[in-house]
């Protein structure tokens, strides 16, 4: 067993001598009978020798034995090359032992087992080549290691240094991987890839490069020789300028347009002039030149830029395409958060107020004016007039979302950069303002009556049922109540009338005279201090008050009782009765309707920077008056005032006030009797009353500048509670203490907390951002041209002598046609002879030049290591 890797070394650096002692190990059996090998005469690469057959040798293959001494043998010696089931590492010194090259075998490859049959015999040069088949078909392939040749995956060949084959140069056709770099003249790199994809082997790697519109592939030699081929095929000069659409990533289409024009120059002839051939190209004519692209025909029609979809119209040549293209690859990049969508959370005010704001000032402002492109870049930014400048590069959307109050921003860096100032000032902290009103009411009133009553009258029921009265202001006088007693009252009353009781319902006396005389005072002291909080510019309201039933229709009580009177003194006692009976019932008729009464306190402050308050302030009290009339209407009384008032923190400001003298003189009397000096005293009532009101509404705003102020406002308010209660109440101290969990309070650490929270997700969404690739710019197709869809199922195409043919072949399986010899040649003619691979050597470098000369120096290098 072998340990680690099996090292192979052959020629004159390494031989080994036979044993004697020992026989020799029993010979692995061959599809034909191995015979002891002669040597070979040397042949001296320098001599001049002509060119004949190869030569007939009778030697067979030697036997897999150990200590077989190296043989030398020309690449052209002809052997017996049958394989049976042969291991990998004893195909490996097979291989060796012929070809004298070094191979480096790692022991962690998977084993195969090989099977060659070959009816005739073959050269080195074609074991050889059968070896590198085997290697292919089984997933292997040998990689040039300084002297040595290393046996891979197949897989593993991207990592590894293969023979670089520049632009121009011959290519083996042997199933070794190597790399070749071919460059575009017509076609672009990126649409020959997607189709050299299918042609290539599993293992391959084709990549295109647009810059310089070259292909680099990596594949064996026999499957670049085929691919070249079909490139050959492919790349064919285009006649016409053809239109391309490109699509513009970070940048304003307008103004690369207008750049590219500056930049490029534009054909500006009417007349669409023929496109000469690749030979005068070369010759060069005068006409203008796409910048960088050494040729002088006019390759450039127009650039378009179509600002809805932010893209480019390009009408040119493929050639001056892909130049237009580098140069859009490098003007269109992206700063650093540019076309984001930036998502910022309102921390003190609302988002829709904000938006709203930020809306009107991007729509007043708006994107940058782009200068709309023409065939002429300097004549027409020479014609053009001077725009204003404006506060955005792009364009700029604003939207709240509520639920998170929280702004959504789609803007560029630079201008989400300029809306975050404005956001950060709208969005400061804004003050707040205690405001204490005090309403203050004081009324004295000063009343005095002063009158006389009597009445006389007699009644004659049992005859025709009648009543006579006389009298002035009788009804005091005959229905002596507890009203008509109050203050100081004097009276006489005679015996009633008979049978008055059943003509009028109550009894009614023969005379009476009563004298009244009453004087009242009352005075009344209201203090009401509703107290309200309110945020800087915003309107705050507080009502306290009642809300009382209003009778707003309906009939008085009574008023059908006096007709069923009326009627008693008419003589119809009965009708009396009855219309008595309906005034009852309609004494309750009519409709409620309810009123708010009390006091109202509109108010908005706004702090300005000097700590100066302007109160915006409308003011209403209201209350229930007197009852009036004969349905018992309640008037209401209201007192209001609005105004706007500029103060200072906790200046006391009397914003309204009310001073009223009211002076009611009343007097009932008979005419002409009341007006008689001293005896018409007897004919007259007189009242008289004096009210005196004052009122003020007075009101101290307090800014609220931190969660102090408001704790000092809380603890103030609860010390007056205390005091009241201890100075009208005999209950016992009720202290309240909110209940605070302190844990979720926020305070310094809670903000530093905050803080680095902030800074963790900017940078996670700046880390994303960067991870994430960004669009690029890569030659396509022009508008109208054939793009090759991609097959449904797995198929291949494989050229052969008829052309393009279609075969169902397995994913995994190797290209099922061998390369004829019109794909042996790369730019057509006749097809160069074959191309062997240097022999009993190291791996030379890359070959150069033509096919002939690498054939050559191969040979002189096979020759050099033999000898």
């Amino acid at each position: 067993m072998v340990v680690g890797s099996l090292l192979l070394s052959t020629g004159h650096e390494a031989t080994a001598q036979r044993d004697e002692a020992k026989p020799a190990t029993p010979p692995t059996r061959l599809p034909s009978s191995p015979v002891p090998l002669r040597p070979v005469p040397r042949i001296d690469p320098k001599a001049d020798v002509p060119a004949e057959e190869p030569e007939e040798l009778e030697n067979e293959l030697p036997q897999f034995e150990t200590g077989v001494e190296f043989k030398p043998m020309s690449p052209r010696t002809r052997v017996t090359f049958n394989l049976e089931n042969a291991e990998l590492p004893d195909l490996v010194r097979l291989i060796s032992n012929m070809t004298g090259r070094r191979f480096i075998l790692p022991t962690k490859l998977r084993a195969i087992k090989a099977t060659v049959f070959a009816p005739t015999k073959v050269t080195v040069a074609e074991a050889y080549q059968a070896f590198l088949s085997v290697l292919e078909v089984n997933g292997f392939t040998v990689v040039p290691a300084g002297r040595y040749l290393k046996i891979l995956e197949s897989t593993q060949i991207e990592r590894q240094t293969l023979p670089l084959y520049e632009n121009g140069s011959a290519v083996p056709a042997t199933d070794r991987f190597v790399t070749r770099i071919h460059h575009l003249e017509h076609v672009t790199a990126e649409d020959v890839t997607i189709l050299l994809a299918r042609f290539a082997s599993r293992t391959a790697n084709i990549t295109s490069y647009a810059p310089t519109n070259m292909l680099i592939m990596t594949d064996t030699g026999a499957q670049i020789r085929r691919m070249l081929r079909l490139i050959s095929l492919l790349d064919l000069p285009r006649s016409g300028t053809q239109t391309w659409i490109e699509p513009i990533h970070h940048a304003n289409a307008s103004e690369l347009a207008t750049k590219l024009l500056e930049i490029f120059a534009v054909d500006t002839g009417v007349t669409k002039p023929k496109t000469p051939s690749r030979t005068s190209a070369k010759k060069g004519a005068a006409a203008p030149k796409v910048l960088g692209t050494g040729t002088a025909e006019p390759t450039i029609r127009n650039i378009i830029a179509d600002e809805r979809t932010n893209s480019l119209i390009i009408i040119s040549t493929e050639r001056s395409y892909l130049r237009i293209l580098e140069m859009i690859r490098q003007l269109d990049v992206a700063l650093e958060g540019e076309g984001r969508i930036h998502v910022h959370y309102v921390q003190h005010g609302a988002a829709t107020d904000i938006a709203s704001a930020l809306t009107a000032l991007v729509g007043a402002a708006g994107p940058r004016p782009a200068a709309r492109p023409g065939a002429r870049g300097q004549a027409q930014r020479a014609s053009a007039p001077v725009a204003t400048a404006s506060l955005f590069e792009g364009t700029v959307a604003v939207t709240a979302y509520e639920p998170a109050n929280a702004l959504v921003i789609t803007a560029s860096l630079h201008d989400y950069t300029a809306l975050k100032r404005v956001i950060e000032r709208l969005d400061a902290p804004r003050k707040q303002v205690f405001i204490e009103a005090v309403v203050m009411e004081l009324g004295v009133e000063r009343s005095s009556d002063l009158g006389f009553a009597f009445h006389g009258g007699a009644g004659d029921f049992p005859t025709d049922g009648s009543l006579s009265l006389f009298g002035f202001n009788a009804p005091s006088s005959i229905d002596i109540t507890q009203n008509n007693l109050t203050g100081l009252a004097l009276g006489i009353r005679g015996p009633t009338i008979e049978n008055s009781q059943q003509l009028v319902g109550f009894s009614v006396p023969g005379f009476g005279v009563v004298v009244t005389a009453l004087a009242s005072s009352g005075d009344a002291d209201v203090l009401s201090t509703p107290h309200i909080i309110a945020m800087d510019n915003t309107e705050a309201e507080i009502s306290v008050g009642e809300n009382i039933p209003l009778q707003t229709n309906g009939v008085a009580p009574g008023t059908f009782a006096g007709a069923g009177s009326l009627g008693a003194l008419a003589g119809a006692a009965q009708g009396g009765q009855d219309l008595g009976a309906l005034a009852g019932l309609a004494g309750g008729l009519g409709s409620v309707a309810r009123q708010d009464v009390g006091t109202t306190i509109r108010v908005t402050p706004h702090i300005n920077a000097n700590n100066e308050i302007r109160l915006e302030i409308e003011e209403e009290i209201s209350e229930q008056g007197a009852t009036s009339g004969t349905l018992g209407v309640v008037s209401i009384n209201r007192r209001t005032a609005r105004t706007e008032v500029m103060v200072r923190d906790q200046q006391t400001i009397v914003i309204g006030g009310l001073m009223r003298d009211a002076i009611q003189n009343k007097e009932d009397k008979v005419p002409i009797l009341g007006d008689i000096p001293i005896l018409g005293a007897l004919f007259r009532k007189t009242s008289k009353t004096k009210r005196k009101t004052n009122l003020l509404l007075i009101l101290t705003p307090y800014i609220i500048r931190d969660p102090g102020d408001l704790r000092e406002i809380f603890e103030r308010k609860m010390q007056e509670r205390q005091q009241m209660i201890d100075r009208y109440f005999v209950f016992g101290k009720d202290k309240f203490e909110p209940h605070i969990d302190y844990s979720r309070t926020r305070g310094l650490v809670s903000e530093i907390v905050n803080e680095i929270d902030t800074v963790e997700e900017q940078m996670r969404l700046a880390l994303a951002a960067e991870l994430e690739p960004p669009p690029d710019h890569v030659p396509r197709s022009p508008i109208g041209a054939y793009r090759p869809q991609e097959p449904e199922d797995e198929e291949t195409f494989v050229i052969g002598p008829g052309g393009i043919e279609s075969t169902e072949s397995e994913p995994d399986s190797p290209a099922s046609v061998a390369p004829t010899a019109a794909d042996e040649q790369e730019g057509g003619g006749a097809p160069p002879p074959p191309v062997e691979e240097p022999s009993h050597g190291a791996e030379p470098e890359a070959p150069a030049g033509t096919g002939a000369e690498a054939e050559a120096r191969a040979e002189a290098e096979a020759g050099a290591e033999a000898e």
